[in-house]
């Protein structure tokens, strides 16, 4: 069990809540701090940098770009592994600042409803489930499945993304993270695509009433 401090970081959001976080779940650090890859940018972010620089493996799926590139009065800060979506914020060096989405459907950047600081804290989790050494993922998960019954996960206080994934939506136990998104069609919005990441394989019994053979994956079943 990482311990009970794990939900508290993560529902009391604070300046330090990245590195609390990154301690929590990924252990002491590995690294050596450094010096701001930029030093026009937000204060959350440059925090950001620091703590990726002391766990490198805080970022295992999407890219941190660094140093950002600059467009116009805006820097690209990170971007999905596909180059499905980018996501700026401003040059500005002062306090927090607005996060925008740029979704490469030529479409027009919308501004996430979080501001960068607790933004930042989804983007650790995200990363975390997706670099978990256990865990397991259903692409067509009916919502009813996930939504009534989540074991020990409870949903964490933030806003939806309005990126890649749209609608992506953050969960959390002591040992468990956990991040889902609406797989909308035409036809229907009741089904999700779900990810949980935890620590090791045992943890992922807290959540056996939801993970079935219909999940394309649980690490349980690798030998």
């Amino acid at each position: 069990m990482l311990g009970p401090m794990l939900l508290d970081i993560l529902t009391r959001v604070g300046p330090e809540t990245v590195e609390r976080f990154a301690y929590a779940w990924h252990g002491p650090a590995g690294g050596s701090a450094t010096a701001a890859d930029a030093a026009d940018v937000p204060e959350p972010l440059r925090r950001f940098y620091d703590v990726d620089t002391r766990w490198p493996g805080l970022i295992a799926q999407n890219r941190l770009v660094r140093p950002p590139e600059r467009v116009g009065d805006r820097v690209v800060f990170y971007i999905e592994n596909q180059g499905l979506c980018s996501w700026m914020t401003s040059r500005s060096g002062q306090g927090d600042a607005p996060v925008w989405a740029d979704v490469t459907d030529d479409s027009k950047p919308v501004i996430e409803e979080e501001p960068l600081s607790r933004f930042l804290v989804t983007v650790a989790i995200l990363e975390a489930v997706f670099g978990s050494p256990a865990g397991a993922s259903a692409a067509w998960l009916h919502r009813d499945r996930f939504s009534d019954d989540l074991g020990p996960l409870r949903r964490l206080p933030f806003a939806q993304w309005r990126g890649f994934p749209e609608g992506a939506t953050f969960y959390a136990s002591d040992d468990l993270l956990a991040v889902s998104c609406v797989n909308a069609t035409p036809q229907s919005d009741e089904y999700l695509s779900v990810w949980v990441g935890a620590r090791d394989r045992s943890a992922l019994s807290a959540v056996d009433s939801i993970i079935d053979d219909s999940w394309e994956y649980d690490s349980r079943r690798q030998t």
